[in-house]
């Protein structure tokens, strides 16, 4: 859908239509957990299966060699958050998915040289940390959390638009300078009542963070979107939210 007024327009497709048939949904964090945690479920259902252990509250201390008959194996050293007792987990196979500041790469980049000598082609600089400069460097960035199924009003004599879970959003503003344009993008969701996170993503020196306060924030967007409710009284966003 788009527009031809000045606001540049609020444009949406269907999630995946440009991707050959692959539709993909934007999913919150707490949801993915929850959804592995059923798989992990339906996986230790099943009959001649090895059975997957999902521990919470586990604390990675220290990832070290060993054996387990006569073949190398790993050994992830971990402390349980409530109690502070020690476990020990063996396996062939440690994935370190556990973010940009991984406790998991820093045990092996910090590792002594000669701990890993039985690994062939270990070596502990490979897994240090490298910082790149990309375009998205320097970049601000703050969610918005807008309501499901929010209006955008149309042209005149046109029906609003009512946002829908599983599409995809755009809404550009009216200001047009480097130091003042914003563009709210909305990843599709499957879930047609959940809140639309959106990300603000500007320059460094936007004048969006000049602004101190709430009702300040609030008289900024409704300027920069005028076409959306933004205002004080009925406003589709909360003041807690603006703050």
């Amino acid at each position: 859908i788009e527009s031809d007024d000045t606001s540049h327009a609020f444009k949406s497709a269907t999630s995946g239509e440009k991707a050959a048939g692959t539709v993909g949904y934007w999913v919150p964090r707490h949801t993915m957990v929850e959804l592995m945690a059923e798989c992990i479920e339906e996986h230790n259902s099943k009959d001649n299966v090895c059975r997957i252990n999902f521990e919470m509250g586990q604390e990675c201390l220290d990832v070290i060699p060993t054996k387990k008959r006569g073949r190398n194996c790993v050994c992830v050293i971990a402390k349980d958050s409530k109690d502070g007792s020690m476990k020990l987990h063996q396996a062939t196979l440690v994935v370190g998915a556990d973010g940009m500041k991984s406790r998991v790469r820093q045990c092996l980049a910090t590792a002594p040289r000669n701990l890993w000598d039985s690994y062939r082609g270990f070596k502990p600089y490979k897994f240090n940390l490298k910082q790149w400069t990309s375009p998205a460097s320097h970049l601000r960035i703050k969610v918005l959390q807008l309501p499901p199924r929010f209006q955008i009003p149309n042209k005149p004599g046109m029906p609003p638009i009512i946002t829908e879970g599983r599409q995809i959003y755009a809404l550009r503003s009216v200001n047009t300078g480097p130091r003042s344009y914003l563009s709210l993008g909305l990843l599709p969701n499957f879930d047609n009542d959940a809140i639309r996170a959106t990300n603000i993503v500007t320059r460094p020196d936007h004048e969006v963070w000049d602004i101190k306060d709430g009702p300040a924030m609030r008289q900024y967007f409704q300027k920069a979107y005028p076409r959306l409710n933004f205002g004080k009284e009925g406003g589709m966003i909360s003041d807690e939210e603006w703050e």
